[in-house]
């Protein structure tokens, strides 16, 4: 039997990643509504960051409206505010 030595705290070896934590999970932001659609901000850390409009409609479709390898992510509003706007179902 092999008993293991203490380590100091924080220098243990995890299969948990700082990946894995946000590979998962898409941030949401800027949410607006437009009729029956919903409208937000996908940023998915797992495509390279890229923030995506995203559409829910009357049916319950969710869908892209911007297509890879496009992000609504901009030096202008890298640091913050709404970066898109719809009105009579245009983006």
């Amino acid at each position: 039997m092999r008993i293991k030595s203490p380590l100091p705290c924080g220098s243990w070896p995890s299969p948990i990643t700082s990946e894995l934590v946000t590979r998962g999970a898409p941030g949401m932001d800027f949410v607006d509504s437009d009729g029956d659609r919903l409208y937000w901000v996908e940023k998915r850390p797992w495509d390279a960051g890229r923030s995506v409009v995203m559409c829910r409609d009357t049916d319950g479709n969710v869908r892209d409206l911007l297509p890879a390898p496009f992000s609504m992510q901009s030096r202008v509003h890298e640091y913050g505010g709404k970066a898109y706007c719809v009105g009579d179902g245009v983006l």
